[in-house]
């Protein structure tokens, strides 16, 4: 689900991942700060778009562990943990200090460590479900120290996070029972060969698969079709037929595309891809299938006429 992620302790990273239906964006504005005594920290991190009432793993989110590197000796005894820092001590103006420090989780606290070994842990943040704390920007910091040196030295982390202010989507997919909410579109992938160019196609008649759309549920449902190209090609080349379908409840309907490869030299022996989706009318949030279209055209117009109307 999350991309991968190629750590680099002296550049500046940025992360964007997706949970559930939001996008959280972590700005890591110093990978590392590495301190003069021998133990190094990510300096500070932004976290957005927080959704009340969930809990949120910060490697799951970001897909890195929260990490201290010692440099030091061998067998450093470090420990980290969740400070909350006074108001005189917030850095940016924008954020309050995060109002209760059980909030925030770490999954492990104390390590021994090798010589340039490293302290790696995820940590979880869990807002609570209360609409007060929506849109609230918060900061609060995770401090690692060493137990076993006969001057302990330390590093922080400043978090700085901001809570959504949107809706909770789970819980509205759930209220308006769209959990239980089935539809099939099929096939998902469809594949062409040999497609010709400079003429509109109905993809059915060309290949002999169906596109087929059924209400797998109990009741009534309206179900909006569209057809886009992910490819280089006008979205004037293709169309659909019907655009809405009404349909009973486990009753199927076929589904008519009618895709036009222009008749240029850019387009012969290429590949092109598509999307069909099917998306349940007026729901919000959206509840929609997708259906990947492939297809190869082969050879100049006049060839790949020939192979169709054979």
């Amino acid at each position: 689900m999350f991309g991968k992620i190629v750590n680099n302790i002296y550049r500046t990273n940025k992360i964007t991942c997706k949970s559930g239906f939001f996008i959280i964006i972590f700005y890591i504005l110093s990978r590392c700060l590495l301190s003069a005594n021998g133990i190094a920290a990510m300096r500070n991190c932004n976290i957005d778009n927080i959704i009340i009432g969930q809990k949120l793993s910060f490697k799951n989110a970001s897909g890195i562990d929260y990490e201290v590197i010692n440099y030091q000796q061998d067998n450093l005894k470090l420990k980290m943990e969740v400070i909350i820092p006074a108001l005189n001590e917030i850095t940016n103006k924008q954020y309050s200090p995060l109002p209760d420090k059980s909030w925030v989780k770490l999954e492990k606290q104390n390590f021994i460590l090798k010589n340039n070994g490293k302290a790696n842990t995820d940590f979880y943040l869990n807002i609570p479900d209360n609409p007060q704390f929506m849109g609230k920007k918060y900061q609060f910091n995770i401090k690692s120290y060493t137990l076993n040196l006969p001057n302990p030295i330390a590093v922080k982390t400043e978090f700085y996070i901001t809570i959504s202010e949107g809706i909770d989507i789970n819980k509205l997919i759930n209220e308006k029972g769209l959990n239980n909410l089935s539809f099939e579109l099929k096939p998902d992938k469809y594949i062409i060969s040999n497609f010709p160019v400079g003429r509109k196609i109905n993809l059915t008649q060309f290949s002999k698969k169906i596109f087929e759309i059924t209400n797998q549920n109990e009741q009534k449902y309206s179900f909006d079709l569209s057809v886009r190209s992910i490819s280089d090609i006008d979205d004037s080349d293709f169309s659909i037929e019907p655009r809405k379908i009404i349909l009973e409840p486990k009753q199927s309907e076929k589904i008519d595309l009618y895709i036009l490869i222009p008749d240029e030299e850019k387009y012969y022996s290429k590949e092109f891809n598509f999307e069909l989706k099917a998306q349940v009318s007026n729901q919000i949030p959206e509840h929609s299938k997708i259906s990947v279209i492939t297809i190869k055209t082969k050879g100049t117009v006049k060839n790949s006429m020939k192979e169709y109307e054979k």
